[in-house]
C-alpha cells in the first residue's frame, strides 16, 4: 500500500473558488480530496480534486447529512476529514457532529460553541472589544475596514 492510500483524505463541502485553494493545498501535501457540491463548481474541474460528488443542497438538511454518511461508506471515505466551506455547511456539520463523527473526523466544533459565531446576536457583549456597538456590527458599510481603527481588533484575530 502506498502512503496516499493509507492516510485519510479530505472531504470539502462546497466547491467555490475559496475551496479550490484548500483543494490545491491539501493535494500538494499528498492528501486525496473529495469535493461535494449541489451544483457545478470550479473545484470539481481541478486536477487536484480526486473525486467530485453531487450532493443535495444544504437547505435539504436531512438529505445532505444522509448523503455525507452514505459516501463515507460507499466510497471508502470512512475516517476522512470533513471540512465545511460555507457558513451553512458549518452549521450543518456542527449540528450533526455526533452522527457525522461516527464516519468522519469533523473539524467543526459542536453547536453549543458554533451557535455564538453563527449568530452574533448570541455573543455575550462582555466578550467583545469595546469598539463594537450593541448590534455587534463593528464596521457596517465600511469597505475599507482594514484601515479603520474601529476594526483593528478584527485584523488582530484573523
Amino acid at each position: 500500500m502506498n502512503r496516499s492510500s493509507e492516510q485519510p483524505g479530505a472531504v470539502i463541502t462546497g466547491g467555490h473558488f475559496l475551496s479550490l485553494g484548500a483543494v490545491r493545498n491539501l493535494a500538494r501535501h499528498g492528501v486525496r480530496v473529495c469535493v461535494v457540491d449541489h451544483e457545478v463548481c470550479v473545484a470539481q474541474f481541478s486536477r487536484s480534486t480526486w473525486r467530485f460528488s453531487k450532493c443535495p443542497p444544504a437547505r435539504h438538511e436531512a438529505g445532505f447529512v444522509e448523503f455525507l454518511l452514505s459516501i463515507a461508506h460507499d466510497a471508502g471515505m470512512k475516517g476522512w476529514v470533513l471540512f465545511p466551506s460555507t457558513d451553512e455547511h458549518v452549521r450543518l456539520l456542527s449540528q450533526h457532529r455526533s452522527r457525522l463523527s461516527e464516519h468522519y473526523i469533523v473539524t467543526t466544533p459542536p453547536w453549543d460553541i458554533i451557535k455564538f459565531l453563527y449568530d452574533n446576536r448570541r455573543v455575550p457583549r462582555a466578550h467583545l472589544p469595546a469598539s463594537i456597538g450593541r448590534s455587534g456590527e463593528a464596521c457596517q458599510g465600511n469597505h475599507s475596514w482594514q484601515a479603520s481603527p474601529r476594526c483593528k481588533w478584527l485584523v488582530e484575530y484573523l
